[in-house]
């Protein structure tokens, strides 16, 4: 659970999970095996190619 300045919380699903976006714009995260290394990638979302950075 995260607190905004406002005072109000939410849970990110994916905070703390790397994310990646290819070149056609689709969203990626990679989440651990919990052996120090990284599963698959899966598919979140798409029409991201707008954006120069993600952070």
């Amino acid at each position: 659970m995260r607190a905004a300045p406002d005072g109000t919380t939410s849970e990110l699903p994916f905070s703390g999970w790397p994310l990646a976006r290819d070149a056609a714009g689709v969203l990626w995260r990679y989440s651990g095996t919990g052996t120090g290394q990284f599963g698959g990638r899966v598919k979140i979302g798409t029409g991201w190619q707008m954006y120069s950075s993600l952070f």
